[in-house]
């Protein structure tokens, strides 16, 4: 079935469109379900990049959080990836999943 150009258009747009849809949902609140989306790896590097300008601009972790707070935050950050680097991330994603609950439960996020 040959695809004429407006129907081309029309399949970009779409795509473009669940891109956009995709990005703006991982900038938006905290989904409670692990891994549930996909983000590829220029998402996630604007992701941080932005991120990173939150942070330094003092508009996330701000004073409230401690040194030892972000220490933590950077340690568990480096030891998913170690995992995700040498294993497949997926295998522990109930674990996982059961820890955040748990956290979350805790501190009412």
């Amino acid at each position: 079935m040959k695809l004429t150009r407006l129907q081309l258009k029309n399949i970009i747009q779409e795509q473009v469109r669940e891109l956009n849809e995709v990005e703006e949902e991982a900038e938006g609140e905290i989904d409670p379900r692990l891994g549930t989306k996909l983000v590829t790896r220029q998402q996630q590097a604007k992701g941080e990049f932005e991120r990173s300008k939150k942070i330094r601009g003092g508009e996330t972790l701000g004073q409230d959080v401690t040194n030892k707070e972000r220490a933590i935050l950077v340690d568990v950050e480096k030891i998913l990836t170690a995992i995700a680097e040498k294993d497949d991330l997926n295998k522990y994603r109930a674990p996982l999943q059961s820890i955040m609950n748990l956290l979350r439960k805790k501190t009412g996020v």
